[in-house]
């Protein structure tokens, strides 16, 4: 069965810290995919500064020729005063921004110009929704671990309200973004202090594994963010996404492999790929337990 002809495919930022000439020649690499949206930009910490803001935007110009449309994410955590002057610049950039904490939304609002709120930010509910779209919100990326029941739930509700939907955006496929904490898990493990961190997660280009006891797969440390430690995979469900409701499917950036994900994805939203089959054998490393309102590490449906 095929799907909405107008869905979109995404690719939310690096959530990982790479070196410069590592991230420019990934986007030199997805530039000819077929993406429609990139987020570009730091969500995790502000000392993870390889990259200028010029330098992001310089990526972004290049993606724009390209044919992509191109979004700013801000960081998801403020933890000092250095780290709203980097939310204001990037705010101030010129470029739609994925806000992924409440103080760029209030930039954004003051500036009354249309912005993206990311998954880090808790909007379960269409009273917030509501809120937010009178200040400017254009997108919706839910917290990953709401359902696709309360996804499709709250976008009925909003429309009880008389008010336009926003564009639906929703995570699916990568490691899932679960947490952020003022502490840093990198430093930590590594028997550093954050303040004099060295970047030391430079070295850990896919974060550091958790495992169980019994070697389970956890979560994967990633700085001050805790991410899954398995990836989420709902690609096999594309038209499901479709009937809740979802406009846009995001995918999340790996260190290899990632223009593969790119062409599954289209292949999916294109209507060739055998949901059934595929959905029965989701690598041993992915889940889409969130998506059924289940435990998000399992693998259901």
């Amino acid at each position: 069965m095929a799907v909405r002809n107008n869905m979109k495919l995404s690719l939310s930022a690096i959530p990982f810290y790479w070196a410069k000439e590592k991230v420019i020649h990934f986007y030199e690499q997805i530039a000819p995919s077929a993406l429609d949206d990139i987020y570009l930009g730091e969500t995790v910490c502000a000392k993870r500064n390889e990259l200028s803001l010029e330098d992001w935007l310089a990526i972004g110009k290049n993606l724009q020729a390209a044919g992509k449309q191109v979004y700013l994410s801000s960081l998801a955590l403020v933890c000092a005063n250095s780290d709203y002057k980097l939310i204001e610049r990037v705010c101030n950039a010129g470029i739609t921004v994925e806000a992924n904490d409440m103080s760029a939304v209030a930039l954004l609002a003051r500036m009354q110009v249309p912005f993206v709120i990311g998954s880090s930010i808790n909007i379960y509910n269409h009273l917030s929704l509501s809120v937010l779209l009178d200040k400017g919100l254009t997108r919706w990326v839910p917290p990953v671990e709401m359902s696709g029941q309360q996804i499709k739930e709250t976008l009925l509700e909003l429309d009880k309200t008389e008010q336009a939907r926003p564009e639906v955006e929703v995570f699916s496929y990568g490691w899932l973004p679960l947490a952020f904490s003022a502490r840093c898990f990198s430093s930590r493990a590594k028997g550093v202090q954050k303040d004099n961190c060295q970047r030391n997660c430079l070295d850990d280009l896919e974060g550091l594994s958790v495992q169980t006891r019994e070697k389970d797969q956890l979560f994967t440390l990633n700085g001050i963010q805790t991410l899954s430690g398995k990836k989420c995979n709902l690609l096999p469900l594309i038209n499901t996404l479709a009937d809740v409701g979802v406009d846009i499917v995001r995918v999340s950036p790996q260190l290899e492999g990632t223009l593969e994900v790119i062409n599954a994805a289209q292949q999916a939203l294109n209507g060739r790929f055998d949901s059934t089959e595929t959905l029965s054998n989701l690598a041993e490393d992915e889940c889409n337990g969130y998506w059924y309102g289940e435990p998000g590490l399992i693998v259901t449906g």
